[in-house]
């Protein structure tokens, strides 16, 4: 079993992955941009269908519906798609059979608080992101 720490380096890592194939497709479909206020200045259509995928732009973000989940995602400074925080990965946890449980319980939200304590997690302009002190394997 896998200790809470790593739970929640597995939950974060999953999210961003998740996040990273979003990102890919939007790119790739909608010629070649992507970011806070892309949609908008390209004529982007806020929402839409990438084959069997939804996408619905909002505020700084992107909500990506995949067949087997959906992943909600703001965009950091410069556009990066590599920022969380408590209530994206909550909400995307609850949808994965793996880490229901988990994100419902206390242990999630003391795990994250260490998390950035400890230096394995920083607070940026809009959430979070890994520090280069990610959780050692």
């Amino acid at each position: 079993m896998m200790s809470e720490a790593k739970v929640l380096q597995a939950l974060i890592d999953l999210f961003l992955r998740r996040v990273s194939e979003a990102e890919r497709e939007l790119v790739a479909a909608l010629g070649g941009g992507s970011g806070a206020g892309y949609w908008r200045l390209a004529g982007v259509p806020q929402r839409g269908k990438i084959g069997f995928n939804r996408y619905c732009f909002h505020g700084r973000g992107c909500r990506f519906t995949f067949s087997d989940v959906t992943v909600d995602y703001d965009y950091g400074a410069g556009n990066t798609s590599d920022e969380f925080d408590l209530w994206r990965l909550q909400i995307f946890g609850k949808q994965v059979d793996e880490y229901a449980d988990y994100v419902a319980s206390d242990s999630f939200r003391r795990d994250f608080d260490n998390a950035r304590r400890q230096g394995h997690i920083e607070v940026t302009e809009f959430g979070y992101r890994r520090a280069s002190k990610w959780f050692s394997s």
